[in-house]
């Protein structure tokens, strides 16, 4: 037996005409980056550690060239970081 198609409703059809109509009369812009995204996806596994591996080189470099503060604890006489380049 062949399937019958099924048809919308009278309240969907009315949907679908009602949102035609608005976006009749808006104006779109598309744009592709269709290079980028192509050149990232073809990139090797390695490449892709090579440039985080620069990455996170590069933020460890900054923390590291932040001197760090030392002073003398008055309860203990030890030498203590007073200031750091970040918390922790």
């Amino acid at each position: 037996m062949p399937a019958t198609p099924i048809r919308p409703s009278g309240a969907v059809s009315a949907a679908i005409a009602r949102r035609a109509q608005r976006q009749a009369g808006v104006n779109t812009r598309i744009q592709w980056f269709v290079n980028q995204v192509s050149a990232n996806v073809n990139m090797t596994v390695r490449q892709r550690v090579s440039i985080a591996t620069h990455m996170l080189r590069d933020k460890i470099v900054k923390n590291i060239s932040v001197p760090v503060g030392k002073g003398v604890s008055a309860r203990t006489g030890r030498i203590v970081v007073t200031e750091r380049s970040k918390s922790g």
